[in-house]
C-alpha cells in the first residue's frame, strides 16, 4: 500500500534560519530527517526568520516550501504575524510542528487558527535551562513557563527527547500525560561510523558543544591543565574567550576549532580516543551520541541527559562533574586500550540499534500517520 500523502510545516526556532543552520554547522542534520519524510511522500514546509532564505536555498531544496520572513517585517512583529503572512501554506497543512519551545507561540496560534494537528516537540526543557542559569523567577524564565504551558496542553501530541524530559512534564502538567511521546535524538549512521581520521590531527581528548555555563567545559579544561594529554575543543559560546585567555594552548597540548562542517565532524571524532561531555544537564545530547556512534569511548558527567545514554563501565564511563573527578575518568581510559576498545563498540552497537535516522524517522511518521 503506498504511503499517504500529507504536508508538514515546520516552525523554526525563533529567530533561527537556514542561513543560520548552516552557518553553525547542522544544516544538514537538521535537514536529514526532513528528507526521509519526503522519501515516504510528505509534502515539507520550513517557516523560518530568515529574510531570504527562499533566495538563498530554493535552488538547494527543490521539493520543500521556504516560507521565509518578509526582509520589511522585523523579527518580533514577524512572528507574531506568521499565521497571517504564510496564511495560504499554512490552511494547507495537515500537521505544524515545532521545532523548540522558543518559537512555538507561532506555531500553536497558526494551529488554533486554521484547526490544524499541532505537534509541540522539544529537544530540551526551556523553561528548565532558564530557571537553571538566571532563576525561576527572571522575565525570560516567566515567559518560557507562559509559553510551555499555553502551547504543551493545547498540542495533539508531544514529543521530548529523553525520558527526564518525560517525567518533568508529567509532573508539572498531570493532564498532558496521555501525549507524551520520547522520540530521541537519531544519528546518522551511514555518516558516523568509525574509520578515517581528519588528516594531520591526533588527539587524546576532543569535546563537541557550545562553550556556555552549563556545559562545564571550565572543569574539563582545568583537569586537562593537570594531566599530560593532547586534546581538541570544537565550539564557540560565552565563556570561549575567557576560556582561551586563562588556559591558552596548554603549551601546545589543547586545540580550540570554532567550527567543523557537520560531515567532516566524524573525521575529527575518529582522530580521538575519548569523546568527554561534562554538562551540568542536558536533554538528549546530539554530540554524544555521534561520537558513540564512531565507536568512541566517551566519558559523561552523571548528569540529567547524560545518565541517561551511557550504562557505566558497558558503553562509556561516568563521573561527577568535578575536574579531579573528570581527571581520574580521563587517566583510567587513556591508560586501558582494552577498556576504550570494549567501550567504543558497545556504545556503537547500541546507538545503530535504536537511535539511527532510519529508526527514528520511522518512529515519528508513524506518529504522523496515527494522527491523520
Amino acid at each position: 500500500m503506498p504511503s499517504p500523502s500529507f504536508t508538514l510545516t515546520l516552525f523554526f526556532t525563533y529567530g533561527l534560519s537556514l542561513k543560520t543552520w548552516e552557518q553553525i554547522g547542522i544544516l544538514e542534520r537538521e535537514l536529514a530527517l526532513y528528507r526521509r519524510f519526503q522519501d515516504r511522500g510528505v509534502q515539507i514546509n520550513l517557516v523560518t526568520y530568515g529574510a531570504d532564505d527562499a533566495r538563498l536555498y530554493a535552488d538547494r531544496l527543490p521539493d520543500i516550501t521556504i516560507l521565509d520572513r518578509p526582509w520589511w517585517l522585523p523579527k518580533r512583529i514577524y512572528n507574531v504575524a506568521l499565521p497571517y503572512v504564510h496564511k495560504e501554506h499554512l490552511a494547507k497543512s495537515d500537521i505544524i510542528k515545532t521545532n523548540q519551545m522558543n518559537g512555538g507561540l507561532a506555531a500553536y496560534r497558526a494551529s488554533k487558527k486554521y484547526k490544524r494537528t499541532l505537534f509541540a516537540r522539544c529537544g530540551y526543557m526551556w523553561s528548565n535551562v532558564l530557571a537553571k542559569q538566571f532563576g525561576s523567577w527572571h522575565p525570560l524564565t516567566l515567559r518560557a513557563n507562559y509559553i510551555e504551558k499555553k502551547v504543551f496542553p493545547n498540542a495533539d501530541e508531544i514529543i521530548v527527547t529523553a525520558p527526564h524530559m518525560a517525567d518533568d512534564l508529567r509532573l508539572h502538567l498531570p493532564h498532558c500525560a496521555n501525549r507524551i511521546n520520547i522520540i530521541p535524538n537519531y544519528v546518522d549512521t551511514a555518516l558516523f561510523v568509525p574509520g578515517q581520521s581528519q588528516e594531520g590531527l591526533r588527539t587524546d581528548i576532543i569535546y563537541v558543544g557550545r562553550l556556555h555555563p552549563e556545559k562545564n567545559v571550565t572543569s574539563l579544561v582545568e583537569a586537562l591543565s593537570q594531566s599530560a594529554a593532547t586534546a581538541t575543543i570544537i565550539g564557540e559560546g560565552e565563556l570561549g574567550s575567557s576560556l582561551r585567555r586563562t588556559y591558552a594552548d596548554l603549551d601546545g597540548r589543547l586545540t580550540w576549532i570554532d567550527h567543523v562542517p557537520h560531515e567532516q565532524l566524524p573525521q575529527y571524532l575518529n582522530s580521538a580516543k575519548v569523546f568527554v561531555l561534562p554538562s551540568f544537564y542536558e536533554g538528549h545530547p546530539k554530540a554524544l551520541i555521534e561520537a558513540m556512534s564512531c565507536g568512541l569511548a566517551v566519558i559523561g558527567a552523571d548528569s540529567p541527559g547524560i545518565r541517561e545514554l551511557i550504562t557505566h563501565g558497558e558503553d562509556g564511563w561516568l563521573c561527577e562533574t568535578s575536574a579531579d573527578s573528570l581527571l581520574g575518568a580521563l587517566n583510567t581510559l587513556l591508560g586501558n586500550e582494552g577498556l576504550r576498545q570494549k567501550l567504543g563498540k558497545n556504545a556503537h552497537d547500541k546507538v545503530v540499534k535504536s537511535l539511527s535516522l532510519n529508526v527514528i524517522a520511522a518512529q515519528e511518521y508513524d506518529l504522523m500517520i496515527k494522527n491523520l
